[in-house]
């Protein structure tokens, strides 16, 4: 899932992918897939998944496999990806690494070329209120109605929360019965923004600069973090 010209796959850090967009650190993904996990309904089937900003693909590949535990697909992961070379990849690696888990093989994945934000937006019954989780791979300035609209009650959403090119909180999100939010803060992370096709793009031509705010932003929050002696 990791271009090898770009880092080392085994390394616990995020890898640049290109077109502005990165692959999180594996303890990243750890920590988020655990909090999923805590989650996923016991239902036999008609578990409904959703992945925003599928990037690389891996993510979907560990929640189509955590579908797939008791020997079968208990219900569906639907990935959705902007930039369109990404998603092209996304699917190759997937199809590469785990063709079994793609729909076009019994699987439960399923990896689609939309911006999230616009296909979730809308009026589509089966979207709205409908999926039991919902893992984000980019960043929220807060958390925003269009992401809480898709979860069923009882429904968790895992994603980063926080300021652009500043260390966020990877936070879970659950929508409880009566539709209101239980938010907890678990680590500091540092994703990429939630934008559009065109500004990630912007994003890529200025990465060097990109990489500075990071660090200056991520010295300053880290410090001010750091616990007093």
């Amino acid at each position: 899932f990791v271009p090898t010209e770009f880092g080392d796959p085994y390394l616990d850090a995020a890898v640049v992918l290109g077109a502005g967009a990165q692959i999180s650190a594996p303890h990243v993904h750890a920590s988020s897939l655990e909090l999923l996990a805590q989650k996923l309904p016991s239902a036999k089937s008609g578990i409904r998944i959703l992945d925003v900003g599928a990037g690389s693909g891996c993510m979907a590949c560990l929640l189509g496999t955590m579908l797939c535990l008791e020997g079968q697909a208990r219900g569906e992961v639907l990935a959705i990806e902007h930039i369109p070379e990404l998603a092209a990849a996304g699917e190759s690696n997937i199809q590469r690494s785990n063709s079994d888990l793609m729909t076009a093989h019994g699987g439960p994945i399923s990896l689609s070329c939309a911006d999230a934000r616009q296909v979730c937006s809308g009026d589509d019954p089966s979207l709205l209120n409908s999926f039991d989780l919902v893992h984000c791979g980019a960043a929220l300035a807060d958390v925003e109605e269009w992401l809480v609209a898709l979860l069923k009650p009882g429904g968790r959403a895992v994603a980063p929360v926080g300021l652009t090119d500043t260390p966020q909180w990877l936070c879970s999100i659950d929508k409880l019965a009566d539709g209101k939010l239980d938010i907890a803060r678990i680590i500091r992370v540092l994703y990429v923004p939630v934008t559009s096709e065109q500004e990630q793009r912007k994003r890529e031509e200025e990465w060097d600069e990109v990489v500075r705010r990071c660090r200056e932003n991520s010295d300053r929050v880290l410090q001010a973090d750091a616990p007093t002696m």
